[in-house]
């Protein structure tokens, strides 16, 4: 087998030694070419520091990126924790305003039962709610119904865990009521709309606008003294007998959110049975 040099490998490294040689004694014997070399070395010496800077450039930027990536998460979940908070206290300020009202005294012994509103019927959404508190839980039929604000209605149907309460606007719902300044006695009942009505009135009943109407006691259900709602119109046609009066709520009726059940005024408590509709 004939060993064979690489030749073109010898060659090239010839090649790069005498071409160094020369320029070293070229460069020692003529000052000019390094002058005319140094234009073009000083360029690509301000390209190379451009390219070293703008890779560095880009590392800052994608922490600069990173970093506000991180506070961006962090900003959003304090404004979440930030909202939760608020909703609490809204919530515990309804609670204590709604534990506050319903403190009467022939109901003192009772259990506060409080309940989350967690619908509507779509066939009467202005005239019933759904309540999370049923069977399970103590509720009864005909119970009471009360905001922070007054009286809500009453329970109408009653399920393993959850109930649904007629509204003051419900035509089958009516409460005695009594005007607070000239304690004229009145009945309230929904008609169908937004507002309830007075029915029952005495053609001598002193009602004004703006008089506020409480629970009266009388019926058996709902305790006396709730507050119901005040008079927002007073209207006499010229045949009626009776004005037609309308009454605004006490409860903003299709904002509420959490209630309180009583037991109904004569009911057995602790009840021994649970009522069904």
């Amino acid at each position: 087998m004939r060993f064979r040099l690489p030749g073109k490998e010898i060659g090239l490294a010839l090649g790069l030694i005498f071409f160094t040689a020369i320029f070293g004694w070229w460069s020692g014997r003529n000052a000019v070419l390094p002058d005319l070399l140094r234009p073009g070395l000083q360029v690509i010496q301000a390209s190379v520091n451009h390219v070293v800077g703008f890779a560095a450039s880009l590392g800052s930027f994608e922490r600069l990126r990173e970093e506000n990536d991180r506070l961006h998460r962090e900003l959003t979940s304090q404004r979440l924790a930030l909202s939760g908070l608020t909703e609490l206290r809204a919530q515990n300020a309804r609670l204590t305003s709604l534990a506050g009202l319903a403190a009467l005294p022939d109901f003192s012994a009772a259990p506060r039962l409080y309940a989350q509103v967690i619908g509507r019927t779509p066939d009467n959404w202005f005239q019933r709610l759904l309540i999370d508190k049923g069977r399970a839980d103590g509720v009864i039929l005909d119970s009471p119904v009360i905001s922070d604000r007054g009286l809500v209605g009453k329970v109408v149907t009653v399920g393993l865990n959850t109930s649904l309460v007629g509204l003051l606007t419900d035509p089958d719902i009516a409460v005695s009521c009594l005007n607070q300044r000239s304690r004229a006695a009145a009945t309230v009942s929904g008609q169908s709309s937004d507002l309830p009505v007075l029915r029952y009135l005495s053609p001598q009943a002193d009602f004004r606008i703006g008089d506020l109407l409480v629970t009266s006691g009388l019926g058996q259900i709902f305790p006396k003294g709730i507050p119901v709602g005040r008079i927002s119109r007073i209207e006499k046609p010229s045949h009626a007998i009776v004005p037609q009066i309308s009454l605004l709520p006490s409860s903003n009726l299709d904002r509420i959110e959490e209630v309180r059940l009583l037991p109904p005024q004569k009911a057995e408590w602790p009840p021994s049975r649970l009522e069904t509709p």
